[in-house]
């Protein structure tokens, strides 16, 4: 039987930090496939953000969502979702 990874500490994101990353548009949208269980097709897919940083982790959104629903950055996160820069955008490491 496998024993589960340890789960991660969290991760400190200041709101200094996470607004620049936003506004210098720093953020990666992934897009993951939602699966239908009756014949395990993909029926739509879910774009979230990844924030790529300079030491080279990747934090996804558990990781600052809060911190952006906190200091009212959701509507500038949004915004970037809708319109991210075409270079930035993945499909999940399948392209």
């Amino acid at each position: 039987m496998e024993v589960p990874p340890e789960p991660r500490p969290p991760v400190d994101v200041s709101p200094e930090q996470l607004r620049d990353a936003i506004e210098g548009r720093a953020m990666e949208l992934y897009f993951q496939p939602i699966v239908s269980l009756d014949d395990r097709s993909a029926t739509l897919l879910e774009a979230l953000p990844r924030w790529p940083r300079r030491d080279g982790e990747v934090l996804g959104p558990s990781d600052f969502i809060d911190v952006a629903e906190a200091n009212g950055m959701l509507g500038g996160l949004e915004r970037w979702g809708i319109k991210p820069p075409s270079a930035t955008s993945h499909d999940g490491g399948r392209g």
